[in-house]
């Protein structure tokens, strides 16, 4: 059985604070925003599945993109802030108070105008940020900030805005090797919901090349469990602060038969709902601060749903070493299996809170509007199992699954996959 490695990107803004005798509300001097960029994998042994079953169990009418065959994932990113409070309202905010900017993306673009033709022509090589490029990351440098009195506080939430087209460069073979779908550029179309995706006339001749996709959403946000503080000390006493952006390639890009799907994706002209398409999830891409000299953790865990509508759920929490009960980022990938028989999306949204249980200590991951997943305990070594329930009563989707409306909860087998340091 093939394993496969596991990615994440970790982007590395460092943020040095300088400060001259005392604290007073003058600015001290910038300092440079710097980024590193570091590309690690598991061990084999540790690696939560393979991307792609042994050709005996696996279909043709899905598949994943690996690391290694996402070329390019290109993102106009707005604005990276910390933020004191925000008015949560679905998956969107507003009235965001006791913010700062990390990072704020160069020119005068507005959301609401920056479309599809406008990124086709853009001009400037330093507004779209190639995720898959530690020289393009390297464009995050260019900012400089000026940290003093005023940004001491407690933040509660990391916030990215992104315009919503997209650029993208990927090959995605099926399970069973049977075939690869290529992207490409093509036509802008809406569906009846108004959210937008791409024709194009051909997805089986490669190479790939860049496709201009449209999302349905312009950023995300996290609340994290503790708040993030930047005291007077920390001020006084020049400390750096670095702040992560995670992010796993693998399993991200996929394409399916995605009947009545109306996502954001590539299709094939004349064929609507229907047919063979690739798949742009929204991209869960969060800022997890921290200081110079500590270090960051990711748990990775593996859920097992095999019922009617079969897939595996790779689960990511961030939190710093030491100080484990603060979990900074969390990330939900839904990965395809052998027993994979619907492509469809699999009814999880992005996490964006996480909520310990009083009585035992366990923790429920929510998404916008309810939690997703409940009774789920950490575990401390990698290879061991627990028990925790996918709540279906706001999902739909789980309908096909053994999760109707007589069975609210259903239970769900996982695995401590791994435990990385960074």
């Amino acid at each position: 059985m093939n394993m496969v490695k596991l990615f994440l990107l970790l982007a590395t803004l460092m943020l040095m604070l300088f400060s001259s005798c005392g604290i007073s509300d003058d600015p001290p001097p910038a300092g440079p925003l710097q980024l590193n960029l570091i590309n690690t994998s598991l061990s084999a042994a540790a690696a939560a599945a393979p991307l792609r079953p042994p050709l005996a169990l696996a279909t043709s009418n899905f598949g994943m993109a690996s690391a290694a065959e996402l070329s390019s994932l290109q993102y106009y990113i707005r604005e990276i802030r910390l933020c004191k409070t925000l008015q949560v309202s679905g998956a969107l905010f507003s009235n965001p108070r006791g913010c700062f900017s990390l990072y704020t993306a160069p020119g005068t673009d507005e959301f609401n105008s920056y479309n599809a033709t406008a990124a086709r022509s853009e001009s400037d090589p330093y507004k779209y940020i190639d995720l898959m490029s530690a020289t393009s990351l390297s464009q995050l440098n260019s900012n400089k900030i000026t940290l003093n009195a005023t940004h001491i506080g407690s933040y509660n939430y990391g916030v990215i805005s992104w315009f919503a087209p997209i650029k993208i460069t990927a090959s995605v073979p099926m399970m069973d090797a049977s075939v690869t779908y290529y992207t490409e550029d093509g036509a802008d179309s809406t569906y009846d919901t108004g959210a937008s995706y791409l024709i194009v006339d051909d997805l089986t001749t490669g190479p790939a090349s860049e496709a201009v996709v449209t999302l349905n959403s312009g950023g995300s946000w996290f609340k994290f469990t503790s708040p993030f503080v930047i005291s007077r000390d920390d001020i006084e006493s020049k400390k750096s602060m670095r702040l992560g952006l995670a992010f796993n390639p693998d399993g991200l890009i996929k394409s399916a038969l995605t009947s009545g799907l109306k996502e954001s994706m590539i299709r094939l002209n004349g064929e609507g709902t229907t047919g063979q398409a690739i798949v742009m999830p929204a991209l869960n891409l969060i800022p997890i601060p921290y200081y110079q000299g500590e270090t960051l953790v990711r748990e990775t865990y593996l859920f097992h749903y095999n019922n009617i509508l079969a897939y595996d759920v790779r689960l990511e929490l961030f939190y710093v070493q030491g100080k484990s009960g603060t979990i900074y980022g969390a990330e939900l990938t839904p990965l395809y299996t052998s027993l994979t028989t619907d492509g469809g999306a699999p009814p999880f949204n992005q996490i964006f809170s996480i909520s310990t249980s009083s009585s035992d200590s366990t923790l429920s991951f929510s998404d916008y509007q309810a939690p997703m997943i409940k009774e789920f305990t950490r575990l401390t070594t990698a290879g061991s199992s627990g028990t925790a329930k996918f709540v279906c009563k706001n999902y739909p989707n789980f309908d096909l699954g053994g999760c109707s409306f007589l069975n609210k909860e259903i239970a769900v087998s996982y695995e401590l996959s791994a435990i990385d340091t960074f």
